[in-house]
């Protein structure tokens, strides 16, 4: 009975620090809303095969870890106010990773999409729609038709864009867009001459999206890798911090965001002085 009992208040007591913790975060979260909240978030999710042998686990339990890590932060981004975020998860170049790996990812992609699908609770009661960006004729057929399901089961959500790149770099992308304005031009509905950036942005993948305000690439890798050359080409802040995707968590995106306020102030009271000029 004594056990029962020992047991009870330790549950009880890790739901109250749970409790406690939530209530922590949205008084923080709070506190930031009152300040410029960026609407296009882009995330480099890097660190998770790193982050599998410094704990000596399988890299199938890594990329899992990882998955988990994306969800947790959707949910205090989408309290935040945040309206898309774009996250990088498996590059072209990945094909060149061992068959076995490429495998485990294309499974792990595959249960999440389904899981999306039959038990996406979060993702409807966030009016969460899902858009997977990339080459889909690269996938194994029972993985396109997970991620099918998953974007259909979704694609009436209104509140949130998860733009999931999978199979995808810039290269494919800014390709693909260009490719789709020739056709338009050899298909009389446009003219050559008429041609403008705003032209190939309306063909990007994420052309229903506002602008990135900020890209963070996680395990302090300093490079973009192929993701959103196009969209980062303008007032997006780079961050590039030092902990490894399965890892990365509240207090570390808290400091980016802070700092992205204090920017727009500053920008905003310069616009201000040249005004009064």
């Amino acid at each position: 009975m004594a056990d029962v009992k020992l047991e009870l208040n330790y549950c009880f007591s890790k739901k109250l620090q749970k409790n406690i913790k939530i209530i922590y975060y949205k008084w923080c979260l709070n506190i930031i809303k009152q300040n410029e909240i960026p609407k296009h978030i882009g995330f480099i999710m890097d660190g998770n095969r790193r982050y599998a042998r410094m704990n000596n686990i399988n890299p199938y339990v890594a990329h899992l870890r990882g998955f988990e890590s994306l969800e947790l932060n959707l949910e205090w981004l989408l309290y935040m106010g945040v309206k898309v975020v774009t996250v990088y998860a498996f590059s072209i170049e990945n094909f060149k990773r061992t068959s076995s790996e490429v495998h485990a990812l294309f499974e792990i992609t595959k249960n999440k999409m389904k899981e999306f699908s039959t038990q996406g609770q979060f993702l409807h009661e966030g009016g969460i729609k899902l858009n997977i960006l990339g080459d889909l004729s690269l996938l194994p057929s029972d993985v396109v038709e997970a991620i099918n399901e998953a974007v259909e089961t979704t694609k009436n959500n209104n509140k949130f864009i998860l733009n999931i790149c999978f199979a995808y770099t810039s290269r494919y992308e800014i390709t693909n867009a260009i490719k789709k304005v020739v056709k338009d031009v050899q298909d009389g509905k446009l003219n050559s001459d008429d041609i403008t950036e705003e032209t190939i942005e309306k063909k990007l993948l994420t052309s229903d999206c506002p602008p990135v305000d900020i890209l963070v690439r996680t395990s302090m890798e300093t490079r973009f890798s192929d993701f959103l050359l196009w969209q980062i080409c303008d007032d997006t802040q780079i961050h590039f911090i030092d902990v490894y995707w399965p890892v990365f968590n509240f207090w570390n995106m808290i400091p980016v965001i802070l700092s992205y306020q204090r920017n727009q102030l500053h920008h905003k009271q310069n616009i201000d002085e040249k005004k009064t000029q």
